[in-house]
């Protein structure tokens, strides 16, 4: 349940700032980052679940025209290597 609600949220987010001025931190990317992270470790997540997750990580990050800043960079290369380790994109 939670990995759809993840997917639908990547789809539909569009503010993918740090830090926005009169609001404060947003850091949308870092925090997706880690959350997309967790379920990639996850040995409750399926290979099936793994996909459908990159695929809509994917699609924010390509969607996103900021600059990563903050170390979110750092952050969602970890989330991407984690696909890595014992799943074969």
């Amino acid at each position: 349940m939670i990995i759809k609600q993840l997917v639908i949220y990547m789809k539909q987010e569009k503010n993918f700032s740090g830090y926005q001025q009169g609001i404060g931190w947003i850091h949308t990317f870092a925090h997706l980052s880690d959350c997309i992270y967790s379920l990639a470790i996850s040995p409750k997540t399926t290979n099936s679940q793994k996909q459908e997750l990159l695929k809509a990580f994917l699609g924010s990050i390509d969607s996103n025209s900021s600059v990563y800043s903050f170390r979110e960079d750092e952050r969602i290369a970890r989330a991407l290597n984690a696909f890595s380790i014992d799943f074969d994109v």
